[in-house]
């Protein structure tokens, strides 16, 4: 297993075997995560896991 961190307009194109963002997609401009969703789906193994973790407080 390998860790790589960073944003995903800097990871290589893959493909992945699966992904993990965890707490971060509070960082994202509402502008961009459909944009981002798509990038991490593109560069993933077809059936690969996808993890996302996300907290909101009202």
């Amino acid at each position: 297993m390998n860790f790589h961190e960073g944003t995903i307009v800097i990871a290589s194109e893959g493909p992945y075997d699966g992904a993990t963002s965890v707490l971060v997609s509070h960082f994202i401009s509402y502008a961009q995560p459909l944009e981002t969703l798509q990038q991490i789906h593109r560069r993933l193994k077809k059936g690969a896991p996808f993890i996302l973790v996300h907290i909101s407080f009202a």
